[in-house]
């Protein structure tokens, strides 16, 4: 899918990225299980623009912003590990976008030297995904608890 390519996330994207997580779907797997507001939102997104432990990305496909895949340095876990978070649309999930703007964020954290390795952590639930994660070597190294839910972690 050659038509998906990350841009460099930018302040003009805040508001895109608020929608994103408050979808209907999006919901259940957050930390707070309820929408946010945008005045919170726009308060953590204009840090982690500026951060230089988090790299933040647009997905973009076709030339439609359609999510976000953002890596930030865990320094529980040592300075070159960064833990990934992504979300896309629902509109656009189901749709192979986010394996794809996995392995080019991945390809882009590992170019810049922003970390050595990078973590997953996926609800167990997920098994596509964890098996999206496996094929390109990832390895399961166990389980955590986030937000009081277990997920299985992966260091790729």
């Amino acid at each position: 899918m050659s038509k998906i390519k990350l841009v460099k996330a930018k302040i003009k994207h805040s508001k895109k990225v608020f929608l994103w997580r408050n979808e209907p779907n999006t919901i259940p797997w957050m930390a707070s299980k309820q929408a946010i507001k945008f005045e919170d939102h726009n308060e953590w997104y204009k840090k982690a623009i500026t951060d230089s432990n988090c790299m933040l990305f647009i997905i973009c496909y076709d030339g439609e912003e359609v999510g976000q895949i953002r890596y930030n340095i865990d320094k529980t876990l040592g300075k070159k590990v960064a833990r990934v978070s992504m979300n896309i649309t629902e509109e656009m999930q189901g749709k192979g976008i986010g394996s794809v703007a996995f392995e080019l964020g991945l390809q882009n954290v590992k170019a810049s030297k922003f970390a050595e390795k990078v973590q997953v952590r996926v609800h167990e639930v997920k098994e596509g995904w964890i098996r999206s994660m496996e094929k390109i070597g990832f390895k399961r190294s166990g389980f955590t608890k986030v937000h009081g839910e277990r997920q299985l972690v992966l260091i790729g």
